[in-house]
C-alpha cells in the first residue's frame, strides 16, 4: 500500500510504501507533536497574563480515559491550536473577532420573554458575523499565500491521485 502524507514542517508531500497499516496507528495519532519544552515555550511567548497562561497549561493536562486507554485530549487541542495560529494568523484572528462580536449581539429576549422572530434573526446575524470575519481572515491569508500555497498543493495532489 502506498501512502502520501503531507509534511507541514517541510511543506511537501512524502510518499511511503507500506505492506499494511499497523494496528497501533490510532495510538500514534495521539502522540505529542510538540515536545514539552516547545509547548511550554509557545505558551510562555503568548501575550497573556500569568494567570491566563496557567489556565492554558491546565487545558493541556485534560485527559480522556476510555477503558484502559488514556488520551491526552487537552494537549492535542493545544498543539493543533498553536500550529493553526502559527500557520494561518489572519484566519485565526478572524475567528476570534467574529466570536467576540457575535457575543455582543443580543439574543432576542425582551424582559424574560423570547420573541421567536427576533431570536431567529439574532441567531442568523450571529452566524453571519462569524462567517464574515472568518472570510476576511481567509482572504488575507490567501493574499499572503500561506493558505494559498497549501490549497494549491492539496488540489494538485488531488488531481494527481485522480489521474492515476
Amino acid at each position: 500500500m502506498q501512502l502520501e502524507l503531507f509534511d507541514f514542517e517541510e511543506n511537501k508531500t512524502k510518499e511511503f510504501q507500506v505492506s499494511s497499516v499497523a494496528g497501533d496507528f490510532e495510538d500514534s495519532f495521539f502522540l505529542p507533536i510538540l515536545g514539552d519544552n516547545k509547548m511550554q515555550r509557545a505558551i510562555d511567548n503568548l501575550s497573556l497574563s500569568a494567570d491566563q497562561k496557567v489556565m492554558i497549561s491546565q487545558i493541556g493536562e485534560f485527559t480522556l480515559t476510555i477503558g484502559k486507554k488514556i488520551f491526552s485530549l487537552g494537549r492535542k487541542i493545544l498543539e493543533l491550536s498553536l500550529l493553526f495560529f502559527k500557520k494561518f494568523p489572519a484566519t485565526s484572528f478572524g475567528v476570534i473577532v467574529g466570536l467576540v462580536v457575535s457575543s455582543l449581539i443580543p439574543s432576542g429576549v425582551v424582559k424574560g420573554f423570547a420573541v421567536p422572530l427576533v431570536a431567529s434573526l439574532a441567531a442568523l446575524l450571529k452566524k453571519l458575523v462569524i462567517l464574515f470575519s472568518i472570510g476576511f481572515g481567509l482572504k488575507e491569508d490567501l493574499k499572503t499565500t500561506a493558505l494559498g500555497n497549501v490549497i494549491t498543493d492539496a488540489t494538485a495532489n488531488l488531481r494527481k491521485s485522480m489521474e492515476a
